[in-house]
């Protein structure tokens, strides 16, 4: 479950990230942006953490894989007697 909602709270951050940089890129296209400082800073810094939030996303859908693959393992040895007494 809660990998779940990690993935997609990183998903979201990645998709923000992911607007801001087009939205930078079209407004230094359109407007002739010369501030090259400004351009390096956000390419490094916006590349960066969209590397993060791309591999964050990767790793926690692996875990939501290995959450999953174990339930359905554990489900395997499920005893309906006991669940019954209950």
């Amino acid at each position: 479950g809660i990998y779940l909602l990690s993935s997609s709270i990183t998903t979201l951050f990645t998709m923000i990230l992911f607007f801001i940089k087009f939205h930078i890129l079209l407004i230094s296209q359109m407007i002739f942006l010369t501030n090259h400082s400004f351009l390096q800073f956000q390419c490094v810094t916006i590349d960066y953490f969209l590397r993060i939030g791309l591999n964050m996303d990767q790793w926690l859908n692996a875990c939501v894989a290995y959450e999953r693959t174990i339930i359905v393992i554990k489900e395997h040895n499920f005893d309906k007697k006991k669940i019954q007494i209950l």
